[in-house]
């Protein structure tokens, strides 16, 4: 039994130095070899071309890291003015519910006075009050008319 272990475990040392010597000639024809790799830098050694590309790769990681920072900059600015945009869309919605909200109110009022009506003579939109006077809207601005006498304009 004892021959067998060792006989086993000499066996083991046996394929670690093949492997180890199989990896030290692989490496030995890597070096001796003219790789792409290699022959496209200005380099001696493989040493030479490896410190050359990871300083190429570090080289290469500070400007994606400058070009993050910059897109990151830009689409602060983006937000910043999608959100002005849509501050001022929104007062330009509100302004205009006023508008109509206005509007609505003057149209009711004049529907209960006897309706507003397009004279097509004077070229005004009018509408009677109660007091049997009228309002022109349009041409020279707002007027008020009892009869045939102007009581005032806007």
């Amino acid at each position: 039994m004892k021959v067998g272990k060792i006989m086993k475990n000499q066996t083991k040392v046996l394929i670690t130095a093949l492997i180890i010597f199989q990896g030290l000639i692989e490496i030995n024809s890597l070096t001796s070899r003219q790789k792409i790799a290699l022959s496209q830098g200005n380099c001696q050694r493989p040493m030479d071309c490896f410190e050359l590309a990871l300083k190429e790769l570090q080289d290469a990681k500070a400007e994606i890291k400058e070009l993050e920072k910059q897109l990151e900059k830009r689409l602060e600015e983006a937000e910043a003015k999608t959100s002005q945009a849509q501050n001022t869309a929104n007062r330009a919605v509100s302004k205009a519910d006023t508008a109509q909200n206005t509007a609505n109110r003057a149209v009711s009022k004049a529907n209960k006075s006897g309706g507003l009506y397009y004279d097509e003579r004077n070229g005004f939109y009018v509408f009677p009050t109660k007091n049997n006077g009228v309002i022109h809207l349009g041409g020279g601005g707002t007027c008020y008319y009892e009869g045939n006498s102007r009581r005032w304009c806007h």
